[in-house]
């Protein structure tokens, strides 16, 4: 039988697992990506307005 300390670290390990794919299903929706788009886009100019190369 476990013990509390290894049920412990099961759960913690299975909640984070959960709030990863959570997360990576978030940031990877239509949603948010059109929410953020005009970030995203803005990461890929320079401050005179020139695009990274």
């Amino acid at each position: 039988m476990k013990n509390s300390t290894d049920l412990a670290q099961n759960l913690l390990s299975k909640i984070c697992a959960e709030l990863i794919d959570y997360l990576k299903n978030i940031l990877h929706s239509p949603e948010f990506i059109d929410r953020h788009k005009l970030l995203f886009d803005s990461r890929r100019y320079t401050k005179s307005g020139k695009p990274y190369q």
